[in-house]
């Protein structure tokens, strides 16, 4: 079976969540590079290459989104007598770690017209 061999300027990577609209270049992590294409110039990457020459700049970075909690309360009070609703509250709380909180609260009350 044959070997595949990656030249270091022709390998991009590109990540979904990146902000340029280029793809970034393998880099060398070995300090002497010791296996060339066809010259001098033109290194290979081995396994132990893993490094970009640049970070990615990401619009929603992976360790940001953490943990997500959902909360959902609702309390209310009801006429015994008549099983009217005589109002409630209802809470809606959406937290993602290290990054956003989004709460709606809900005010229900009888109205007389």
């Amino acid at each position: 079976m044959g070997t595949s061999y990656l030249v270091k300027d022709k390998v991009f990577a590109v990540c979904t969540y990146q902000l340029s609209a280029d793809p970034e270049k393998f880099s060398n992590t070995r300090t002497t590079p010791t296996v060339f294409y066809q010259n001098d110039k033109q290194p290979i990457l081995t396994v132990a290459d893993r490094n970009l020459n640049c970070q990615f700049t990401c619009k929603s970075p992976w360790n940001n989104f953490t943990e997500f909690d959902y909360i959902f309360n609702v309390t209310y009070s009801v006429e015994s007598r008549t099983n009217t609703l005589l109002g409630a509250n209802v809470l809606l709380n959406e937290k993602i770690k290290n990054n956003i909180e989004a709460i709606t609260k809900f005010k229900i009350h009888q109205v007389e017209l």
